[in-house]
């Protein structure tokens, strides 16, 4: 199931595709009720807990988990419209258009299920040995992990949800639906296990304490629990094992993998119908893409000299925004002095690549995504070798700076810009202080360098599937709407309604409340259409 499975046991291969035909028999069941999987034929053996621990990790790499669309997530937050070719489903979720049957609902909530199933059913057979050594406690906290990804998405998704951390009997077939916070404290009930058993040095594709700690730093942080999210950062800082990667775009190459910035990657194989499909081709195709990065968030990105492009255009407010733009921005040659992550983030007329220059015609923003892109996919178009990067340390100490201004305030700000200045000198950004500070001839408020840090998770992030959850989480989905319904007045025209929770939490399939009699749709989606 891709090489990080490899790397787990090589002498497992015979045994690894018997549990794939395993796997494949059970697909047939959770795909849409979770709850008809049996764990009674599965066995304690450590043999058998390595096959169960392959299916946990491989259930991460299905289209609707990072094999092709987790990064589509931010198209909602603005980064993008979708594709209206091969995402017109996820396109008419931000038209409003959308219903309880639409496919990225179903699909989502089944893949997130399928892992959380997996896991509970290797957790389980775990749990029947009476006294597991160390490696077993291991496999069963890295199926913790995958559990508690699986309810976080759910929970950042859907809200109210079943939840199941048992292998289900015919008698447990209907779960109703549990409160969030019941499932929160779950989730880091799980995090915690695996923290106090997971090792610090892993195998790269596995899951490590590191990616314990921020995976339950991610979710405070969504909860705005911001004590917990500044000891947990403070954990991985204090392994002293991460460090950000010199050259941002080499993040993304295929032979960066596995770096000194990653925390946990999903990793897939090319050449065997086990590579991914979010990186696309060397000709730069947008139909292939997700998502087109919106004019409005292409201008997002300042200048070398830390100053915005554009006086306005733009619907994330910022300390300069309005206020001043650059000297050296020149509408004609946009792409000329400005912020490295431009070019490495956005496909335009001048970024080349094997296939040729980007051809701006061929997408309605002129834009395509330009991160992950393949360097060369001569030999597998469609099928590639590249990680996805569930979690890297630039995130990390981005949310550490958050949870320090909500926790300390001014009283924090030297560590606050230390780590905001981290991130901004791996491009070669000025820091705070020789920007927004000597622009407005004065230290920054708090709210301020709230705009700092929203500013910095855009730029440093886009297109990663993050940034839809931080804006949820900030109360800024309205406001980003309606302010990319004004600005994208002209082709393409990206209309977005806002609809309060129907925007912002998606509904209980209609194929899941069918199936579930105790199941209850979410009120606000009561009626839709």
């Amino acid at each position: 199931m891709g090489q990080v499975m490899k790397k787990i046991n090589q002498q497992l291969t015979i045994g690894f595709l018997l549990m794939s035909l395993l796997w494949s028999c059970q697909d047939q069941l959770d795909l849409v009720d979770p709850s008809k999987i049996s764990g009674e034929s599965l066995t304690t053996s450590e043999v058998d807990i390595k096959l169960q621990l392959v299916g946990c990790y491989d259930a991460l790499q299905t289209d609707y988990w990072f094999r092709r669309y987790s990064s589509a997530f931010d198209g909602f937050a603005g980064v993008g419209i979708f594709n209206l070719t091969s995402n017109r489903s996820w396109l008419d979720i931000t038209k409003g258009t959308s219903n309880t049957e639409s496919e990225v609902y179903s699909k989502v909530w089944a893949n997130c299920y399928k892992s959380a199933v997996r896991a509970n059913n290797l957790i389980s057979n775990i749990d029947k040995i009476e006294e597991p050594e160390t490696p077993i406690l291991e496999m069963k906290s890295e199926a913790m992990v995958i559990r508690a990804l699986s309810y976080y998405y759910l929970l950042a998704l859907y809200k109210d949800v079943p939840y199941v951390d048992y292998v289900q009997a015919l008698t447990k077939m209907d779960p109703p639906k549990e409160s969030q916070e019941t499932i929160q404290a779950n989730i880091i009930s799980d995090l915690e296990f695996a923290v106090q058993n997971l090792p610090v040095d892993h195998q790269q594709g596995r899951i490590g304490r590191a990616a314990a700690l921020a995976i339950k730093a991610r979710v405070h942080l969504y909860f705005n629990e911001m004590a917990d999210v500044e000891a947990a950062t403070a954990q991985i800082i204090g392994l002293n094992k991460y460090e950000l990667f010199p050259e941002y775009a080499g993040l993304f190459d295929v032979k960066n993998q596995g770096n000194s910035e990653v925390i946990f990657s999903v990793s897939f194989e090319s050449g065997i119908n086990e590579g991914e499909k979010f990186s696309g081709s060397a000709n730069k195709a947008p139909t292939k893409q997700n998502i087109f990065p919106l004019q409005s968030y292409a201008d997002l990105f300042y200048c070398t000299d830390g100053l915005p492009a554009k006086l306005e255009g733009t619907w994330l407010e910022t300390p300069l925004l309005g206020e001043v733009k650059s000297d050296i921005y020149n509408d004609k040659k946009f792409w000329e002095n400005r912020d490295p992550r431009f070019d490495a983030t956005i496909a335009h007329k001048k970024n080349s690549a094997p296939g040729g220059n980007f051809a701006p015609n061929s997408s309605p923003t002129n834009f395509g995504v330009q991160k992950y892109w393949r360097s060369n996919t001569l030999d597998f178009k469609n099928d590639g070798n590249l990680d996805y990067m569930v979690i890297r340390y630039a995130e990390v100490l981005l949310a550490r700076a958050e949870a320090l201004l909500k926790t300390q305030g001014l009283a924090a700000k030297d560590e606050i810009y230390a780590l905001l200045n981290e991130v901004r000198e791996r491009v070669n950004m000025p820091a705070i202080a020789d920007s927004e500070e000597q622009v407005l001839g004065r230290s920054l408020t708090e709210d301020e360098i709230m705009m700092v840090i929203k500013h910095e998770r855009f730029v440093e992030l886009g297109a990663e599937g993050i940034l839809w959850f931080d804006v949820k989480r900030w109360g800024d989905a309205e406001v980003i709407y309606n302010r990319i319904t004004e600005i994208e007045n002209e082709s393409p025209v990206d209309y977005r309604p806002y609809r309060g929770e129907r925007t912002e939490y998606w509904p209980i399939p209609q194929g899941e409340l069918e199936i579930n009699k105790k199941l209850e749709q979410h009120t606000w989606w009561v009626g839709a259409e």
